[in-house]
């Protein structure tokens, strides 16, 4: 079973590579957002598990990324947030405070801390995880072997 997630950041950039990645270990962008006014009625019409949420956008300060954080957890305590941000690491001790799993740090390097994260947080993502060297497509399907 995927992991429904909704990805909110201004940068289109940042929410396609997200996307890209997110896939490949099992989770299932049903929503993207690029400002917190188009965020909150996402999330409360998709209800997704996870949210990929970005506290440094054109609209959000400090505190308006902590209220968005805090409605998103008060309309559902079981959400997992990931918190994305160019800021330094300090600033993402309140949200960590406040319940998000963890912090990714802009710009983007090395995805694998963030799978291992997702994959404790949802273990289900383990299993949808292509193993190495296993068949894809058509020849997995088939039960061809090389």
């Amino acid at each position: 079973m995927a992991v429904t997630t909704l990805i909110v950041d201004d940068s289109g950039e940042t929410r396609a590579w997200l996307k890209v990645k997110l896939g490949t270990i099992g989770c299932e962008v049903v929503g993207e957002a690029e400002d917190a006014a188009a965020a909150l009625p996402l999330f409360e019409a998709l209800r997704p598990r996870l949210v990929i949420l970005d506290i440094v956008m054109p609209d959000v300060d400090g505190l308006t990324a902590i209220d968005l954080f805090r409605h998103i957890i008060g309309l559902d305590p079981e959400v997992a947030v990931l918190v994305v941000s160019a800021r330094p690491v300090a600033d993402s001790h309140r949200f960590l405070k406040l319940g998000a799993i963890g912090y990714l740090e802009k710009p983007f390097i090395d995805f694998d801390k963030v799978a291992k994260l997702l994959t404790a947080c949802f273990p289900e993502l383990d299993a949808s995880r292509p193993a190495a060297g296993a068949k894809r497509g058509l020849s997995a399907r088939l039960g061809r072997h090389s």
